[in-house]
């Protein structure tokens, strides 16, 4: 099996300094206010013993005392939160500011992500185990990479059924120990720093997605005073519904030295990933949110319409260079062989990831020729004809990828190119030209 294209070039626009085994703060410049903090869902804190904390900070500093954080430190947290809070509106900051909301990673190996009232405002709590889960399948994921076309020599890589092994082993053992464990396998520095940022990416969104409850003013006690009924799960629809409105604003109208957007939106799909492996093996979370699945369907739907076919492929190349090792490690969850078939998406994907790294970096006339159309005299085509080494490596490999695809798949990325570049542009000619390519 093929990996996608992406999984084998690697992403271009981030640092990597952390030592072997440490948690990278996140990968974008952060100006956040004061966070109060003592170093998945919406709680109810009527008739509980948070009851007796008057001010959210107390309340965090209470539960970080009795479960202290496993990976970030107080800087660290501070960064991460501030990353959610400087992607949501300035009155967020201004809660945060005066202690109205405070937030902190709790050191349960439960995988959770919640907001609970406290006395005129709000505590925002992280699991470590979530942390861990999200973190832990990242590396395997990206321990696919083996720095095929980057140049150098090849690293040490998972191939793709080892990976989607690995991830699916984290699930089970959730289900029988009901916590998340960590896995032991060499990772190189680049892989790590890759799982590092989709982790704080995912991590981030989940943060979002709490923030937006607390937006959203969904507080019991306010439901309380106006004597309507609660719907929890039309509670969880409204909380992504706006922080997937935050997340695309963001998207379209990034801020310079702030989150690469691809990475960003990948890390987003990824933590809804990590919930749909979750309720595979069995969690539903009570019925109170709606399916992962079902979240990223709708996320996706709306960052198309709001952002246009072209600017989506550019946006969540990314993200569908995961799926299809996702839907293996979902076939194996379900105790079935996985099967490794490429979707119109994925095939539009990775021929998209292919012709930016052909044209990265060199003249465009090293990598296409002008040809004569046999039998059509005046009429000519772009062909690709790289002759730099690595790229002529690319071209080998597309061939390879193209002959495993489905004829009726082919023939649909054909039409629907135009959805990832426009016609006429040199970028829509390659494309072309990659999606008939057929080894020999």
């Amino acid at each position: 099996m093929n990996l996608p294209f992406w999984l084998q070039i690697g992403p271009k626009d981030f640092s990597i300094d952390a030592p072997e085994g440490q948690r990278m703060l996140a990968s974008f410049t952060i100006k956040a206010p004061e966070i109060a903090s003592a170093a998945g869902g919406l709680n109810q804190a009527q008739n509980s013993p948070v009851t007796r904390f008057r001010k959210p900070v107390e309340y965090i500093a209470a539960r970080q005392h009795q479960h202290p954080p496993k990976y970030q430190t107080a800087d660290g947290w501070a960064a991460l939160f501030g990353g959610a809070l400087d992607f949501s509106p300035p009155i967020m900051q201004t809660r945060v500011a005066r202690g109205l909301i405070a937030s902190g990673e709790i050191g349960e190996l439960t995988p959770v992500a919640c907001v609970t009232e406290i006395g005129r405002g709000y505590a925002i709590e992280m699991y470590s185990g979530l942390m861990r889960l999200v973190y832990s399948a990242a590396r395997a994921l990206t321990g696919t990479d083996s720095g095929q076309f980057r140049g150098g020599e090849l690293t040490p890589a998972l191939s793709a059924p080892e990976a989607a092994a690995k991830v699916a082993e984290l699930f089970t053992n959730y289900k029988e120990q009901k916590i998340a464990t960590a896995q032991a396998f060499p990772v190189t520095q680049d892989q790590q720093g890759w799982a590092n940022i989709i982790a704080v990416h995912a991590e981030t969104f989940f943060l979002m997605h709490e923030l937006a409850h607390i937006y959203n003013e969904h507080s019991f006690r306010l439901w309380r005073i106006l004597g309507k009924k609660l719907d929890v799960l039309e509670l969880e629809i409204q909380a992504d519904s706006t922080a997937s409105r935050w997340l695309i604003d963001y998207l379209l109208n990034p801020k310079p030295g702030s989150a690469q957007r691809q990475m960003f939106y990948a890390g987003a799909e990824f933590g809804l990933r990590v919930r749909m492996a979750m309720e595979t093996v069995g969690m539903r979370f009570e019925k109170t949110h709606p399916t992962a699945g079902d979240r990223i369907a709708a996320l996706r739907a709306k960052l198309r319409a709001t952002a246009g076919s072209r600017t989506f492929y550019a946006i969540a190349n990314t993200s569908l260079a995961f799926d299809q090792l996702w839907r293996a490690i979902e076939q194996m969850l379900l105790r079935r062989p996985p099967v490794f078939e490429l979707t119109l998406d994925d095939v539009l994907s990775s021929m998209r990831t292919l012709v930016a790294e052909l044209l990265r970096g060199g003249d465009i006339n090293d990598v296409i020729a002008i040809r004569q159309v046999a039998g059509q005299q005046g009429q000519t085509q772009v062909v690709l004809a790289p002759k730099e080494p690595r790229k002529i490596a690319m071209m080998n490999s597309a061939r390879d990828y193209m002959s495993r695809v489905r004829q009726d798949i082919r023939k649909s990325a054909r039409e629907h190119a135009s959805d990832v570049y426009e016609p006429g542009t040199i970028e829509f000619s390659m494309l072309l030209a990659l999606l008939n390519s057929v080894q020999p």
